[in-house]
């Protein structure tokens, strides 16, 4: 099951904030400038839609959103779903997924029958 936000309802409430954009930031100023200047670009035409929307607009709007915009999604999964993406993604080129979601898989109890790090006996005793 999932449920996520819709992009439209989301985006035109509020615009968006550096915050809610998945980026390395600080790693080269003119760089991290660019996609300041791509937010606010987005925030602007937002702007614009709220006083006078219009469908090609808002196309254009969702077209220059930055790949790592942000949203909410809730899944259900199982285990077993939940230890096929571990070993898909464990290695993965993309921080948010060999990092961030590797660290959180940790964090689940049992995160063991996910990824196969069974404690040894002395591992156990030592615990």
């Amino acid at each position: 099951m999932e449920n996520s936000q819709s992009t439209m309802h989301r985006l035109l409430k509020d615009g968006i904030s550096r915050e809610e954009v998945y980026y390395n930031w600080d790693m080269n100023e003119d760089i991290d400038r660019a996609m300041i200047n791509q937010i606010n670009a987005v925030n602007s035409l937002i702007d614009y839609y709220n006083i006078e929307p219009n469908e090609k607009l808002f196309e254009n709007i969702k077209s220059l959103l930055p790949e790592g915009y942000l949203q909410t999604r809730m899944c259900s999964l199982n285990y077993e779903v939940l230890r096929n993406m571990y070993r898909q993604r464990k290695n993965h080129k993309l921080s948010g997924w060999s990092t961030d979601f590797v660290d959180w898989i940790h964090t689940l109890p049992m995160f063991e029958w996910i990824t196969g790090e069974f404690l040894t006996e002395e591992e156990l005793e030592a615990t």
